[in-house]
């Protein structure tokens, strides 16, 4: 009898030893997620990768550029969009006025002129109307975008 109960506890080690080598429908469900999450995370970190614009002389440097984006604006739009140019430390956007960059060039154009700063066009669509006016305050303000990091 005990040799039995022996085999019996000894077959169910090696059992459980064995199956826990494969994984179940469960946990591959789970590592998807967590794999599909981990992808979207570094997409959405992918977006600061092509940011060249971390401060304002690196606005300037690039606005003398013949072939950037930003040589496309008229003296006064690039003058009054310099001005309105905020960042903090790490080189990240937080205040710029956007209506006269969407006034003078193309939909896409705006959309390559954005990631220039490290910004998509979504995140402009969320965060236009307020204008950073201290660190951690927006303020209401049609022509500006307030940024994350205020």
């Amino acid at each position: 009898m005990k040799n039995i109960l022996r085999l019996i506890v000894l077959l169910g080690v090696f059992i459980f030893a064995f199956s826990c080598d494969d994984p179940t429908v469960e946990e591959e469900l789970l590592n998807n997620q967590i794999n599909n999450k981990e992808k979207i995370k570094a997409d959405k970190d992918d977006s600061k990768k092509g940011q060249k614009i971390f401060s304002i002389s690196d606005f300037e440097f690039y606005a003398k550029q013949n072939t950037s984006i930003i040589s496309k604006l008229s003296d006064k739009v690039l003058l009054d969009f310099r001005n309105s140019l905020k960042f903090i430390e790490g080189g990240i956007l937080v205040t710029a006025k956007y209506t006269d960059i969407e006034k003078e060039l193309s939909k896409k154009e705006v959309e390559i002129f954005w990631l220039l700063f490290g910004i998509t066009r979504q995140m402009i669509i969320d965060h236009k109307g307020y204008k950073c006016v201290s660190p951690s305050n927006c303020k209401i303000e049609s022509e500006y975008i307030c940024m994350n990091g205020c």
